[in-house]
């Protein structure tokens, strides 16, 4: 575990995500790891079967075509591609955003991170650094509570230091997450 330059101890960061004793950053949003009440990792196992099921139902449903006239069969055949293909498209897209990173801050929800099938690992690695910050914060309330820490009601010049330090960081990642939309989005204009 390391710490930046502002003396937050990083629990996990990649140009996405950051976890910090402090917050967690990503895709733009950031939110205080003292208001986290609970984190979540949500699988759409129940989308991800529907949209399989209509998908192979679709495609057995090409069985039925050998019993209609010739006529209907070539209508019946491009109705069944259409929804083959449509139902395919649906299984990918529910499969690129499978796994959703939850956050509960008191009566709301927050999906922070969507992520596909195959990152499984890397959503549970960063929900569990964000558990590991969730304890550390709470160690820090109960210490705080028991009056073990000293709190002063003016902040220092280097603690004001490092809220600077710390508002630049986040203007920083905002402007890598904007220029990477920005990015995506020209190259999505280009290939339309």
């Amino acid at each position: 575990m390391a710490t930046n330059k502002i003396g937050e101890k990083i629990y996990y960061s990649d140009p996405l995500v950051k976890v910090t004793n402090v917050r967690i950053t990503c895709n733009d949003i950031s939110v205080p790891v003292g208001k986290i009440e609970r984190v979540n990792i949500y699988p759409r196992i129940e989308a991800y079967c529907f949209a399989v099921s209509i998908c192979l139902l679709s495609l057995f449903s090409f069985i039925f075509c050998q019993f209609l006239p010739l006529t209907a069969r070539i209508a019946y055949a491009a109705v069944m591609v259409i929804a083959v293909t449509s139902s395919a498209f649906w299984v990918y897209r529910i499969c690129k955003n499978y796994i959703e990173l939850e956050l509960f801050v008191g009566n709301q929800r927050i999906i922070i991170l969507r992520a596909g099938m195959w990152k499984r690992m890397y959503v549970c690695r960063i929900a569990s650094s964000l558990g590991e910050a969730l304890l550390d914060e709470k160690k820090y309330q109960k210490m705080k509570e028991s009056g073990e820490l000293a709190e002063s009601s003016t902040l220092s010049s280097t603690e004001t230091m490092r809220l600077k330090v710390m508002l630049d960081d986040y203007e920083s990642i905002s402007l890598k997450i904007r220029e990477q939309y920005e990015r995506r989005m020209k190259q999505q204009r280009a290939t339309a």
